[in-house]
């Protein structure tokens, strides 16, 4: 297929995802494509490229960068809910220079990726194969600035991945 390019979107709606929101048993991959510059901009929006719940998104030799979120996932948030299936594959995609919690009020995480599973029943897994998630910022109260995991996530590493920061 051909390359995307999500370039300075903000749409509106409290949930997020800048760039793509993917939710209720939604299958996409994406492939080649760049999301620079998209913002969650509600008070509580989440995933300022993508935001991913109860749904299978699988993105390979994919481009995160200069994205934010008022609240979680400056980059990327996955959810899983009651008793959804959440299942998020990164392959060979650099998230860098992402922003949680762009409007200051203390409430994000998860700079560059974060994922959410706090509900019993629920799967989240995301797994990594030579992707690099570094030099992200969240400037929240408790600072993740490249990874945030809430409660129960499969995470697996599937090749060689760069962490900038093990915080979150």
């Amino acid at each position: 297929g051909d390359a995307a390019e999500f370039l300075d979107d903000a749409p509106p709606g409290p949930a997020g995802g800048g760039g793509i929101y993917a939710t209720n048993d939604s299958q996409l991959t994406v492939v080649d494509s760049t999301f620079f510059d998209n913002r969650a901009q509600a008070e509580f929006g989440s995933g300022g490229a993508m935001f991913v719940r109860n749904s299978e998104v699988a993105v390979a030799r994919s481009t995160f960068s200069g994205n934010q979120a008022n609240a979680n996932g400056g980059g990327i948030a996955i959810a899983a809910g009651a008793a959804g299936l959440a299942l998020v594959p990164l392959a060979a995609s650099p998230i860098t220079a992402n922003l949680a919690e762009a409007n200051g009020d203390t409430d994000g995480n998860g700079g560059g990726i974060f994922a959410n599973n706090d509900l019993s029943g629920a799967t989240l897994a995301l797994s990594l194969a030579n992707t690099l998630v570094a030099g992200n910022t969240d400037s929240g109260f408790q600072t993740h600035p490249d990874l945030s995991l809430l409660g129960t996530v499969a995470l697996a590493s599937l090749g060689t991945n760069l962490l900038g920061s093990a915080e979150g």
